[in-house]
């Protein structure tokens, strides 16, 4: 897998939820192994999942209808919270 590609996989995780899914939670080591390969310290950085400007992580998960909502550290792990993007939750 090239670098600049680590995310595909988490993509095709969130894509392949079942429509009644709207929320999933994964931790960054959860989404390293899906990448299988360590993930760049910008992800710890809010604006990296947010960002929206083309071909970022935040505009290709508006794409598939994903968005990330909410990042907490609990002690070394860091969990992030993915909600399916519906007309109420649009902002």
């Amino acid at each position: 897998m090239t670098r600049g590609r680590w995310f595909d996989p988490l993509l095709t995780v969130l894509r392949d939820q079942p429509g009644e899914t709207e929320v999933v939670t994964l931790t960054l080591v959860e989404i390293a192994v899906l990448a299988e390969q360590p993930l760049p310290r910008s992800v710890l950085t809010r604006t990296y999942w947010w960002n929206r400007r083309g071909g970022s992580v935040g505009s290709r998960l508006a794409a598939i209808g994903w968005r990330v909502t909410h990042a907490q550290r609990h002690d070394e792990e860091v969990t992030l919270t993915f909600v399916r993007v519906t007309a109420d939750t649009i902002a």
